[in-house]
């Protein structure tokens, strides 16, 4: 998973319109044997879920009270138990529960998707795709031999999690473990971490390139049903196929 370029000194921002402009952006990272793509549909902070929350009394205690509950009470709705925090955490954020870990992916198309799914807020308020080249220092992809733990190290690391869900397998997740930095009492975000944000880009995509984004996605098998592989993500692609977004013309 090495890198055979070096880190930039900062993050680097261009504009696409098109998937082929698009595409055409990412061939500057073919040299590089692990890249992970996230979208989204403005430029926020690279944040996970619980640094974003107005924390009732502190920020820690809440989210370990959190996942406690969670972990007691999800398992009459499992098929399986996790055996670790790594897998209740994975299974945690797929299902919505705030936690420290923040959704990436393997797959640029699936970033692009995930970034124009939904109209822009304003015409001035471009989507991005972020790009992270991770070192091999940050990666785990077995927990339980590293004997890591997502609430403890110095690093914001790179989980690769076991497919404990479809839609982690069908969207070929992966996640950034945010680490709290105690003498700040907060999260920092990614793109202001110094030990990271060298190893940051970003695409930006302005909001008019939206709706032909969507369709462009779809025709190469982009869309919610297949990112989404339940019945929950087959009805939100029937009700696009058979509808108009706001951004969407009648003729498209």
């Amino acid at each position: 998973m090495k890198s055979r370029r070096k880190p930039r000194s900062s993050p680097q921002a261009k504009s696409v319109t098109t998937l082929r402009e698009y595409t055409r952006l990412l061939e500057v990272y073919r040299l590089d044997d692990f890249v992970l793509f996230r979208g989204q549909g403005n430029d926020s902070p690279l944040l996970p879920k619980v640094a974003r929350l107005r924390s009732r009394d502190n920020l820690l205690s809440d989210e370990q009270a959190m996942l406690a509950s969670f972990r007691r009470e999800a398992v009459t709705f499992l098929d399986f138990t996790p055996t670790n925090d790594w897998d209740w955490l994975s299974i945690a954020q797929h299902h919505g529960l705030p936690t420290r870990l923040l959704d990436w992916t393997k797959n640029p198309l699936a970033a692009l998707w995930f970034a124009v799914r939904r109209p822009a807020q304003a015409a001035d308020k471009p989507a991005v795709v972020w790009i992270f080249r991770p070192t091999d220092m940050d990666i785990i992809t077995d927990p339980d031999k590293s004997k890591a733990s997502p609430f403890e190290g110095q690093r914001t690391n790179v989980y690769m999690p076991r497919h404990v869900t479809p839609r982690i397998r069908a969207q070929v997740a992966a996640f950034t473990v945010h680490k709290f930095i105690k003498r700040l009492g907060r999260f920092v975000p990614l793109e202001k971490n110094k030990q990271q944000n060298n190893r940051l880009d970003k695409i930006i995509v302005p909001a008019k390139a939206f709706s032909e984004l969507r369709f462009e996605l779809d025709r190469c098998g982009v869309n919610a049903a297949s990112l989404f592989p339940d019945l929950d993500g087959l009805s939100l692609h029937l009700e696009w196929e058979n509808s108009l977004l706001s951004d969407e013309p009648r003729d498209a």
